[in-house]
């Protein structure tokens, strides 16, 4: 591969103290300074409430088997969506609009001061799956645009910087225990025919056919799906031995889904050294997590043809094809093209086992001569695999054989990093200045290979591969100054150089910078006397980025083909952002709010070539998008008396995007596959729209089986968004003595959803020549469809919802086993309710198409925390 900037790379390869600057925050809450590289970019406009930061304890409540999952609801502007609920399934995470039409959209997640890649070696699982939540001490997310250009141009989404746990110096050890028990099930049920009312409506509409009715009363959806249990274990050792704080742990995840066969299996461990040596001068930290996930991945295409199966047929039979009953073809053959729901789920084994390593060693030096100077390096190794295995039987009647598909992805991924932090108190201005900068190279390998084997000798008779290197070497600097304890300034930037790669031919270079100012409003003399007013900041930042994005959704896999138009330029955003925290009457009321306005340009845009050139999808940059948003929140101490207390909290985002220019290309952009032309990207609207067909009604209100014309021509409009214009949550915990209780509610508002599942369903029609039947939802006697009514509007509704995250009651028993153990129980119940007029099983969907998933599914769990 051809190399970029030989000779700097050679200068990282045999010179590990090449040093520049890097950042650090001035003052936190606590009154500590952290010299990372994750804490540099700290907004210290939030030293004193922090809206965007979580620690453990503010984690979501009860079976919280993901990070995602941890804090879904409780960043202002973080939206975070499942794909499913399936055990394992991806989440998606969300900067409002976003900044780019096809590109990434999600925060850059940042865990213990390395940069992780989004991209991850499983569809089936999130980036961050392999990381137990009991092993995550904070989270924070950077909004402040000097914070994100420390980062580089992944960072123009914002920051998630996840922080683990780690032992203390000087600490005794200390044993903790948690256990979690639950079982989940589905919340409620698709409206869909029962099997009497499918003989009524077939003696009605076709009673020459009602032959083809069996006798029975089968609810395919209970055939299906299942109360699914589920175990989470955590152990963890922390401590200090002399000058080694330390903490080891290990955890052990079994999680049943609703939906049968699907579970997922997590074992994890954690270890994590810091010792410090030379009177503190010299400090290490060294870090170690790993899991193994096993997968058993349902075959989700089993939930949609429950619904639309015969529910006047049983679901098992005495036969030579496993016992479930199947229907036949006139020549006696078993008719593959309607297979059993339950046969679609029992007789697919899909297995996905991923195998995960991080680790790092950081090296930090505090001159002795010039104590204000550190020295810092880092090598940091992320490595992740997964070999995913389906053997189907349903596909024997093709190869009379077992089909066995294996894809295995294997990803590495290594960092060297050298940084140098200078803190300096200026005297003459009572201030403080920090300086920053550094250096990091960093290697990825990813290697993909999908076979398909015969079952029964292993032989493979089709296959692809394909590998990927690339090389990226990163310089940052950030420039902070405090001015009289009031006045803060900051200058951050970073430049990226990378190696040829699928998306560009090329050596590219991407170049971030950014500006804060702040004003500490409650230190000046006219409010300093104030017994009102806690604390008042405010601040404002500018901040410019860019990136050369690579959507794996549009990469070409095992090909040499490019993914991005030769010579496209970097996707550019300019961000702005003003904003306040206050606190008031002793931060008893405490908030933030503000404002955002981004303008990005050269957006890439995905276009599909003609088969003559291949078929491949290739990107071009060509579009404008503007996107802004208000965001506030605010925490307040209602009631505290005694032993009793209440406190509430709420965080609300509204959110506004509009797509402003394609250059050369049409006024319309289509997305295409996974979503099938139903969305579009239009001028003047939201970074996003559906595109459907007007549906036809008659004088009655019915809808009719057609479309509205124009000009004779059934046409497409571009209708309503699947964005919401407003996401929030609502928090509340009360307690009294060793009593406590808390309560989180979120939502997503404004957005429609289209009910892809209802327009497969809502339709029935039996023909003189048919063989069997087909159930139907109970819109059929509103629509009278005899066929789908392909992408119309009559499925476009209201998706806004406010769900019920969790209600937990937990009791503190506090000292037990004579003063040596303290216990903590804990009853929660998650999804119990959706606020929602949307008729489908769940409005919480990627894209605003349900597809008919797995929905979340409604959980109640037990648990206990033990600490010795």
């Amino acid at each position: 591969m051809k190399q970029i900037l030989p000779h700097h790379l050679k200068f990282l390869k045999y010179s590990c103290a090449a040093l520049g600057l890097l950042i650090t925050n001035p003052v936190f809450s606590q009154g500590e300074q952290l010299a990372d590289s994750t804490s540099a970019a700290a907004d210290t406009l939030q030293a004193t409430y922090k809206p965007y930061e979580l620690n453990a304890s503010d984690f979501n409540k009860g079976l919280v088997t993901s990070v995602e999952q941890a804090i879904n609801g409780r960043l202002a502007g973080l939206r975070i969506t499942p794909k499913s609920g399936a055990p394992g399934a991806p989440y998606t995470m969300e900067t409002g609009h976003g900044n780019s039409l096809v590109g990434q959209n999600s925060p850059l997640i940042v865990i213990d001061g390395v940069l992780i890649s989004y991209a991850d070696v499983s569809a089936n699982t999130g980036v961050l799956s392999f990381l137990n939540p009991e092993d995550v001490a904070s989270i924070s997310y950077l909004r402040d645009a000097s914070a994100m250009a420390l980062y580089g141009g992944k960072a123009v989404n914002g920051v998630l910087v996840i922080q683990t746990k780690a032992g203390k110096p000087k600490s005794k050890t200390q044993v903790r225990f948690n256990t979690t028990g639950a079982v989940s099930s589905l919340r409620r049920k698709a409206d869909v025919y029962s099997g009497d009312e499918v003989r009524n409506l077939l003696q009605t509409k076709y009673p020459g056919q009602a032959h083809l009715a069996g006798s029975h009363n089968t609810d395919w959806q209970d055939a299906i799906y299942q109360h699914g249990y589920s175990l989470d274990n955590s152990l963890s050792l922390q401590g200090a031995i002399g000058s080694l704080p330390y903490r080891v742990s290990a955890g052990y995840l079994t999680q049943q889904g609703i939906l049968k066969t699907s579970e997922r299996q997590r074992k994890s461990m954690s270890l994590h050294l810091n010792p410090s040596l030379l009177q503190d001068h010299l400090t290490l930290d060294l870090s170690l997590l790993h899991s193994d996930q096993q997968l058993q991945v349902a075959n989700e295409g089993a939930i949609s043809q429950a619904l639309g199966f015969d529910p006047t047929q049983p679901v098992h039979v005495e036969n030579q094809h496993g016992g479930y009953f199947v229907y036949y073809n006139q020549n006696g053959t078993v008719n593959y093209d309607a297979p059993n729901p339950l046969s679609m789920l029992e007789r697919r084994d899909a297995r996905d086992q991923m195998a995960t390593w991080f680790g790092q060693a950081h090296l930090r030096y505090k001159l002795h001569f010039l104590p204000s100077v550190k020295l810092n390096y880092r090598h940091a190794y992320h490595s992740s695999d997964s070999d995913f295995r389906i053997s189907d039987n349903q596909a024997t009647f093709v190869y009379n054989n077992q089909l066995l598909h294996t894809q295995e992805n294997k990803m590495d991924r290594t960092y060297q990093e050298a940084f140098v932090d200078f803190d300096q108190q200026l005297n003459s201005i009572n201030g403080l200045l920090h300086l920053t900068g550094g250096i990091l190279k960093t290697d990825l390998m990813t290697r993909s290979e999908h076979i398909i084997r015969d079952g029964a000798t292993n032989q493979a008779f089709q296959g692809k591969g394909s590998k990927l290197t690339e090389t990226d070497l990163e310089y940052y600097g950030n420039l902070h100054v405090t001015m009289r304890d009031k006045y803060t300034a900051g200058l951050s930037g970073r430049r990226q150089l990378s190696s040829p790669t699928r998306i560009s031919r090329d050596p590219y270079s991407a170049q971030s910078a950014g500006l804060r100012l702040g004003w500490n409003v409650a230190k000046e003399s006219f409010l300093s006397q104030s017994t009102w007013l806690s604390h008042l900041n405010i601040g404002t930042s500018l901040g410019y980025f860019e990136r050369l994005d690579n959507p794996n959704q549009y990469l070409i896999l095992n090909s040499n083909q490019y993914a991005y138009a030769p010579g496209g330029d970097a996707e550019k955003t300019i961000t702005k952002r003003v904003g306040l925290t206050y606190g008031l009457w002793s931060n008893r009321l405490q908030g933030t709010l503000s404002f955002y306005h981004n303008r990005s340009t050269d957006l890439l845009l995905a276009f599909s070539l003609p088969n003559a050139q291949g078929g491949a999808t290739i990107g071009r940059t060509a579009g404008e998008l503007k996107t802004s948003g208000l965001e506030a929140s605010f925490l307040i101490k209602v009631i505290r008396n005694g032993d009793f207390y209440l406190d509430l909290g709420l965080n609300a985002t509204q959110m506004n995007s509009k797509v402003v220019s394609f250059d050369e290309a049409p006024t319309q952009f289509h997305y295409i596959e996974p979503h099938n032309n139903y969305l579009v990207s239009e001028l003047g609207r939201s970074v996003q729209s559906f595109y459907l067909f007007k549906q036809l009604y008659g004088p009655d209100g019915r809808p009719i089986q057609d479309y509205e014309r124009i000009d004779g021509r059934v046409v497409k409009m571009v209708i309503d968004s699947p964005k919401p214009s407003l996401i929030g949550g609502l928090q509340a915990s009360t307690g009294y003595g060793k009593w406590h209780a808390a309560l989180y509610m979120r939502g997503n508002f404004g957005q429609k959803v289209y009910n892809y599942a209802e327009e497969r369903r809502s339709w029935f029609y039996v023909g003189q020549n048919s063989s069997r039947l087909q159930n139907a939802s109970r819109t059929y006697a509103d629509t009278g469809f005899r066929q789908i009514q392909y992408q119309s509007d009559y499925f476009l509704e209201k998706g806004s919802f406010l769900r019920m995250d969790y209600l937990q009651v937990s009791y503190d028993a506090g000292s037990i086993a004579g003063n040596r153990a303290n216990l903590k129980l804990h009853a929660t119940a998650q999804n119990a309710f959706i606020l929602t007029k949307y008729s489908g099983m769940d409005p919480e969907v990627r894209s605003g198409m349900d597809r008919g998933l797995t929905p979340q599914p409604r959980t109640f769990s037990l648990g206990l925390q033990l600490v010795i």
